[in-house]
């Protein structure tokens, strides 16, 4: 297979994989509608637990099948260290931490908002670099894919980070 179909099955791989993370965020984000009706403490728990598991989603996705994320899986394609090895989880965290802080902010947010008065000063605190960090994350998902379809070898700077390439 060329390079070109190696960047095809990656670009696959990846909408596959967010595709995943939309539909897990949004059974847990329903399951928010119904705990809500009983109690709004509850609510805010299963929006931090929502938070976070999109959080690991995102920054373990290599790995979240085993070996591989369900999207590369499919695709028959692979993640490892540019010496071959496989990778390790804090190799996932290094390739996808771009796309993470627009989470991560809401995650602390929430983890406040737990906190009666504290939990809506934090909140307002920190909706601008919330924002900021969701369109930032968007800009990087723009930059990753013009970098995999501009280099031969599909390299992106999240594979730079972590010493990583993308292989059959």
């Amino acid at each position: 297979m060329t390079d070109s179909d190696l960047q095809q099955k990656r670009l696959i791989a990846a909408a596959i994989d967010v595709g995943v993370l939309i539909a897990v965020s949004t059974l847990l984000s329903l399951s928010t509608i119904v705990i809500s009706m009983v109690s709004s403490y509850g609510a805010k728990l299963v929006v931090v637990m929502v938070l976070f598991v999109d959080l690991l989603l995102v920054l373990g996705r290599d790995l979240t099948g085993g070996d591989r994320s369900l999207g590369k899986k499919l695709m028959n394609i692979r993640v490892v260290k540019v010496t071959g090895e496989p990778i390790t989880f804090m190799d996932s965290v290094k390739r996808n931490a771009l796309f993470a802080p627009g989470i991560a902010i809401g995650l602390v947010t929430a983890v406040f908002g737990l906190i009666p008065i504290v939990g809506c000063v934090v909140w307002c605190v920190l909706i601008i670099p919330r924002a900021v960090g969701a369109v930032a994350a968007l800009g990087a998902v723009a930059w990753e894919v013009m970098q995999i379809l501009e280099n031969t070898q599909g390299v992106r700077a999240g594979d730079n980070l972590a010493s990583t390439r993308v292989t059959w």
